[in-house]
């Protein structure tokens, strides 16, 4: 069921958007709905949003090392293809993602979590768990 005031329509499709949920101001959001209507592409223009206006850092959470391999090297192309943020330049390199050629975010595997347990990321304020 979608709920309309978490949705923008463009070109007669709904996409998600995070407004509603933010608005709850709680420690941790849960989302889920169905394949692409766009809840890891907001999630991915908030972080970056976050980044550029206030230099918060964030981490990209997948199960899986193999997981990563696929989906952290394409990370910001589609923020690219639809040139929502013009003046910024994306790179990723060694799963760590980079706007304007500083880190904005770390690309790290749920399954090895218990390696890092003790590494600190006190700019991180977001965590996507994809």
């Amino acid at each position: 069921m979608k709920n309309v005031i978490n949705d923008k329509k463009i070109n007669n499709k709904l996409y998600y958007t995070l407004q509603r949920v933010l608005s709850f101001n709680s420690l941790i959001n849960i989302i889920i709905g169905e394949r692409g209507v766009g809840k890891s592409y907001t999630c991915k223009k908030h972080v970056i949003n976050r980044f550029i206006k206030k230099n918060e850092q964030f981490v990209y959470l997948r199960r899986y090392k193999t997981e990563l391999k696929s989906s952290v090297p394409k990370f910001f192309d589609d923020i690219i293809a639809n040139n929502e943020f013009p003046e910024a330049k994306f790179k990723v390199k060694n799963n760590l993602f980079y706007i304007d050629d500083n880190i904005a975010g770390y690309a790290l595997p749920l399954s090895t979590a218990n390696i890092l347990k003790s590494t600190s990321f006190a700019q991180v304020k977001t965590i996507i768990f994809d």
